[in-house]
């Protein structure tokens, strides 16, 4: 191959074959999305051992899920030349086969910017699929075609991998959780068409508040859950608590729980709840400080696929104006998981009255409609 076709061929090689970044400074901001798939061969005693235990049903897809997000957010340090860019939104789905002795994990990425996401989605189904091997150990499971499904966007067009080369037999049987790569079903976009449809591209058009306005009409479906060792819900207190804010401002709770402070029980009803269709947001209380006992920040952290450090910044600082320093303590934190807001709060009332009335409940109706507003881009065949 002569060094011509080498370069051609190769973005990452220079004109003297030297490996480099590739420069995309001079490309535009389109809306680019990727999604990848790949499957696990696991021994069936292995899947029967799942099930013995108990893990098949959650442990193993909640901990193939963490590692799948972790890996498409880290995926610049991973691998060599990849640049470091700002995701919209990732997703990472895993289905378990134990008829066919098989795991399909599919991970997706949607970005804004001048470079694609494929090596996001491909490095977040091969830490998904790692993790897969981890929890079945490596002499039980093999992984086997991780590759690209689909990718959208950039001046190269769309690229849609035939459903005969795809490693799952039927696609469509994964969740809607990788949805975000199927933006378009065929043929190619123009850059300038997708920044037309693109609600990031539009944003400046509209300020702050005018989402605001737009967003007053949302009522937002809440489910509350008190993480403690010593309360039952006869005598918590910071439940209702937050229950009498949303209600006396518009909105519903539709669900309120009582966990002990164990991470497989906080991860279990999270798991839950962010996939109940009458949840919008899921508020925590308890569990955010940093004794042996206090897992609830560990747990919301591997689920939010898109972090709000805004919220835990700003509740720290108005609570340095009430406890000092001690404000340092309190991890709370929130984000957005499956297109549904968690927020993880400090467990006294004191603690859950500063975040209800400062920050929740003024913006909650605003942060529900923008998460609405980009599920239905991300989904527009919904």
């Amino acid at each position: 191959m002569s060094d011509s076709a080498s370069t051609d061929s190769f973005s990452h090689l220079d004109a003297e074959g030297d490996a480099h970044m590739v420069d995309v400074s001079g490309k535009p901001d389109t809306v680019r999305t990727a999604v990848a798939e790949g499957r696990v061969a696991v021994q069936p005693s292995a899947f029967a051992d799942l099930r013995e235990q108990g893990l098949e049903a959650y442990s193993l897809p909640t901990a193939a899920q963490a590692a799948g997000r972790e890996g498409i957010r880290r995926t610049s340090h991973l691998v060599p030349l990849c640049h470091d860019i700002s995701l919209e939104r990732v997703g990472v789905d895993v289905s378990l086969h134990p008829d066919r002795s098989q795991v399909l994990v599919r991970a997706a990425a949607r970005t804004v910017g001048p470079t694609g996401v494929e090596m996001e989605a491909l490095t977040g189904a091969s830490m998904a699929a790692l993790a897969v091997c981890e929890a079945c150990s490596p002499q039980a499971a093999r992984i086997e075609d991780i590759c690209l499904l689909t990718k959208t966007g950039g001046q190269s067009g769309d690229y849609h991998r035939a459903t005969s080369d795809r490693p799952s037999e039927n696609p469509a049987s994964l969740g809607a959780d990788a949805s975000p790569g199927t933006v378009s079903s065929s043929g190619t976009s123009s850059p300038e068409a997708e920044e037309a449809s693109s609600p990031s591209a539009a944003a400046p058009e509209a300020s702050h508040e005018q989402h605001r306005e737009a967003a007053q009409s949302e009522t937002v479906r809440c489910a509350l859950v008190t993480v403690s060792d010593t309360r039952t819900m006869e005598d918590d207190e910071s439940g209702p608590l937050m229950q009498e804010r949303l209600e006396a401002a518009g909105h519903a709770v539709v669900r309120r729980e009582v966990v002990p402070d164990e991470q497989s029980r906080i991860a279990s009803i999270l798991d839950n709840l962010t996939q109940t269709p009458e949840v919008d947001a899921v508020l925590l209380s308890g569990g955010t400080g940093i004794s042996h006992r206090d897992g609830t920040y560990e747990v919301v952290s591997s689920f939010i696929e898109q972090e709000l450090p805004g919220f835990g910044e700003l509740f720290r600082m108005l609570s340095y104006e009430d406890v000092g320093a001690a404000a340092m303590l309190s991890r709370a934190t929130a984000g957005v998981c499956r297109s549904r807001l968690v927020f993880a709060l400090p467990g006294s009332t004191n603690a859950v009255e500063l975040a209800m009335d400062k920050l929740i409940v003024p913006e909650l109706q605003h942060m529900v409609w923008e998460v609405r507003r980009q599920d239905e881009d991300l989904h527009p065949e919904d």
